[in-house]
């Protein structure tokens, strides 16, 4: 996911980019960038962002369609929402700002976004 959110965005913080490489290594993906990624200590955080570019070309992990990526995305907050891992309103005004809005408001995401503008008015009260 940090893949498709480097891709959309332009940037992803280095301590998440290396903590996601620390976890795919423990889960057994290889990658000679990705073990270097995982490597990195806090003074090395500024060459995160382009030993990441190379771990995404070794793996071929970034979305060529845009709109594709996005989904992936909004697709993998609903999961984590789903999992207790994101807060409900958090996850979804993240899938209302970086899904709904850019990918043209699309009708499936409609619910969510209702639920979304139904907390914001209850919060905001």
């Amino acid at each position: 996911m940090h893949a498709i959110r480097q891709q959309l965005d332009g940037f992803v913080r280095a301590d998440l980019l290396i903590e996601a490489a620390v976890r795919a290594v423990a889960l057994g993906v290889e990658s000679p960038s990705l073990y270097e990624l995982a490597g990195l200590a806090r003074r090395e955080e500024p060459e995160a962002q382009e030993v990441f570019r190379r771990v995404t070309d070794e793996l071929q992990t970034a979305s060529s369609d845009l709109a594709e990526g996005r989904w992936e995305l909004v697709h993998w907050w609903c999961g984590e929402i789903v999992g207790g891992r994101l807060r409900p309103e958090v996850g979804g005004r993240m899938i209302w700002s970086e899904g709904w809005e850019k990918l043209g408001y699309p009708e499936s995401l409609r619910p969510i976004i209702g639920s979304v503008s139904e907390w914001e008015d209850w919060s905001a009260d």
